[in-house]
């Protein structure tokens, strides 16, 4: 399967009606201007409904008309609860987490450099996510890497269901020697 996908096909299981997306007009919706590939596609589900009725129950398909998700039938993520594309639940059927969750898991993403000291959350910072909290869930607040620049910030412990970051405590986190 391509990492890269340029369109994909909605299937709609009330009305059958069809219909092929260039979904790159969604990219916008992710952070940090990602680009739309098959591990991230999970994240803009919400954002697909039928052009004809108006539902969201359907089956996607990628541009080699293989099923990638089918709304009738999910199976959501242990850790940010988005759903897992089928070829992934196919490739681990005893693993229920999506590509996302597996890197930051495995250290793939927010990882600190070896020998790097990551610091303690400053007393003054939040305990819990306000913008969790906003809606009745509890997420504890916790401090990642940028895998770019390599300071450190606060977010949400529920990323990335949750995208609550701050960068109020920098100078703390992020104590230059």
């Amino acid at each position: 399967m391509v990492n890269r996908l340029e369109t994909i096909t909605l299937e709609c299981n009330e009305c059958k009606n069809s219909s092929l997306i260039n979904y790159e007009t969604f990219a916008s919706k992710l952070p940090n201007s990602e680009k739309v590939n098959f591990k991230n596609l999970n994240q803009l589900i919400d954002f697909f409904v039928c052009k004809s009725c108006n539902k969201k129950n359907f089956v996607i398909f990628d541009h080699h008309k293989e099923i990638i998700f089918d709304l009738s039938n999910i199976i959501s993520c242990e850790e940010c609860e988005n759903p897992i594309p089928i070829p992934r639940i196919n490739a681990n059927p005893n693993k229920r987490i999506c590509i996302i969750c597996a890197e930051i898991d495995e250290g793939d993403r927010n990882k600190p450099d070896q020998g790097t000291k990551t610091p303690k959350i400053p007393l003054e910072a939040p305990k819990f996510c306000p913008s969790c909290e906003k809606y009745g869930r509890k997420s504890i607040i916790v401090i990642y890497q940028n895998r770019k620049d390599k300071n450190f910030f606060l977010g949400c412990s529920k990323f990335p269901k949750c995208r609550w970051s701050t960068n109020k405590y920098y100078d703390d986190l992020n104590i230059k020697k």
